[in-house]
């Protein structure tokens, strides 16, 4: 599953245009591994993510996740190192080069 995890990522990297941009994700990368994470609304069972960035700031990563986050299911997210929940709806984006800009890690494309 690492595997189809990092095509993912990989597929998802090659979409930032900028090279600068992609360096400076290339040096947060880390080997994907799998953590659980829950909804903070009501009871659930855990989801299955993976970690695939560390931001390195107030220990922030970027995480996937297949099924994606609330109503409209976005995959990326940023989550909180060691939290165990999805966080709120506008941490998550449909896509990985969406969640760079927005967050202010790359410029708007």
């Amino acid at each position: 599953m690492t595997e189809a995890i990092a095509d993912i990522l990989a597929r998802q990297i090659a979409e930032i245009d900028d090279v600068s941009h992609r360096d400076w994700l290339d040096s947060r990368l880390v080997r994907p591994r799998k953590i659980e994470l829950l909804w903070e609304y009501g009871e659930s069972n855990p989801i299955r993510a993976w970690i695939v960035a560390e931001v390195g700031e107030r220990k922030v990563e970027i995480a996937y996740c297949e099924g994606g986050h609330g109503a409209l299911g976005y995959p990326w997210g940023l989550v909180f190192s060691g939290q165990k929940y999805f966080g709120s709806n506008d941490s998550w984006y449909p896509d990985l080069k969406a969640l760079l800009a927005d967050c202010g890690y790359i410029p708007d494309y």
